[in-house]
C-alpha cells in the first residue's frame, strides 16, 4: 500500500485500493491520494475524443462559462460579472479544438446524464461509491471541459470528490485545511466564500503576487501532476488549485463528507455560519412574499 505523506510534500498513488482501504486508509484519515488502475478500464478513457462526444452528445445543449481573456478565477471571485453561454455541445468542442482554438468557454459541473445518459454507461466508481445509500449520498457526477484552463482555488465546504481526469494532463496543487488562515479566504458572508482571492495562475506560473498576499509564502503546497486515466480524492476543506495546457476532458463525483471528517474551527464554523446565513435570507425572502401577496 502506498500511503500518501502530505507533511513532506508528496502525494501517494494506489492502484485499485479496495473500499475499505479506501475509506480507513484515505477518507476517514482526511487524506488525499491518486487512485490508479480504475479509469483506464473506462470507456471514457479510450474513447472520449471530441468527435466522439459530438457523435453521442454533440446536439445537447450545455451552459459553457465565458470569459473574454478566459479568466476563470474573475468568473468564479465576481458573480455578479458572469456571463455564460447556452450553446450544443459540438459547438462548444468546435471552438476547444479549432483552428486557432478559443479558451475564453470553459463547461464546468455540468450533469453529466443532461450531456447524455448514454456516457454514464462509460465511467463506473460503483466499487467506492453506493448511490443506493442514504448515508453517503453521492451527487450525479459533473463534466467538465475546457481548454488552457485555471479553475480557481476553492475548497468544498460539505463534500468528498474524486476528481477523473479522463483527457490531457493536469497540474494541480492542494493545500491541507490546517492553512486556512494562509490562504486568503473569501469572507464566509461575501459571494464565492469558498475560493481564495489569490489568482491560481500567478501560482502555478510561478510567480505569486507575495507582495499583496505575504502569507502565502508559508504555505506548504502538494503539487503532482495527475495524468489521464488517474483519479485524484479531494478530502473536504482541502484547497485545491488545477490547470491544464490544451484540451481537457474530465469527471468529478461528490459525496456528503462525514462531519466527523470536517475541519473546526476553521474553515468548518465559517461553512455552518454560511449554512444559517442563507437559510435566514431565504426565510426573510419567503416572509416578504407572504406580506406582498396578503397586502394585494
Amino acid at each position: 500500500m502506498d500511503k500518501s505523506n502530505h507533511s513532506n510534500g508528496q502525494i501517494g498513488r494506489i492502484a485499485a485500493p479496495t473500499h475499505e482501504a479506501f475509506t480507513k486508509n484515505y477518507m476517514m484519515h482526511n487524506t488525499p491520494v491518486i487512485l490508479t488502475g480504475i479509469a483506464t478500464k473506462w470507456r471514457a478513457f479510450s474513447e472520449w475524443t471530441p468527435d466522439y462526444l459530438k457523435s453521442i452528445a454533440g446536439d445537447s445543449v450545455i451552459t459553457a462559462h465565458f470569459n473574454e481573456n478566459a479568466n476563470f478565477h474573475e468568473w468564479y471571485v465576481r458573480p455578479d460579472e458572469r456571463i455564460d453561454r447556452k450553446m450544443k455541445l459540438a459547438e462548444l468542442l468546435d471552438a476547444l479544438v479549432g483552428d486557432p482554438p478559443d479558451p475564453r468557454f470553459y463547461m464546468t459541473e455540468h450533469e453529466l446524464r443532461l450531456v447524455s445518459p448514454e456516457l454514464l454507461n462509460d465511467i463506473d466508481l460503483s466499487d467506492y461509491l453506493d448511490y443506493g445509500n442514504p448515508d453517503v449520498k453521492p451527487f450525479e457526477p459533473l463534466l467538465f471541459l475546457g481548454r488552457d484552463t485555471c479553475m480557481p482555488m476553492h475548497f468544498h465546504g460539505h463534500t468528498e470528490a474524486f476528481l477523473c481526469q479522463l483527457y490531457g494532463a493536469k497540474k494541480i496543487t492542494l493545500y491541507s485545511p490546517d492553512q486556512y488562515s494562509l490562504l486568503y479566504a473569501r469572507p464566509w458572508y461575501r459571494p464565492s466564500p469558498l475560493f481564495s482571492e489569490v489568482d491560481g495562475r500567478q501560482i502555478h506560473a510561478g510567480h505569486p503576487d507575495y507582495e499583496r498576499f505575504p502569507k502565502l509564502k508559508r504555505a506548504r503546497p502538494l503539487e503532482f501532476i495527475l495524468q489521464p486515466g488517474e483519479i485524484l480524492f479531494i478530502p473536504v476543506h482541502w484547497w485545491h488549485l488545477t490547470s491544464v495546457q490544451g484540451f481537457q476532458v474530465s469527471v468529478t463525483h461528490f459525496w456528503r463528507a462525514k462531519r466527523r471528517c470536517w475541519h473546526f474551527p476553521t474553515p468548518g464554523i465559517q461553512v455552518l455560519a454560511r449554512e444559517a446565513l442563507l437559510k435566514s435570507r431565504k426565510r426573510i425572502n419567503k416572509l416578504r412574499t407572504r406580506l406582498k401577496h396578503s397586502a394585494s
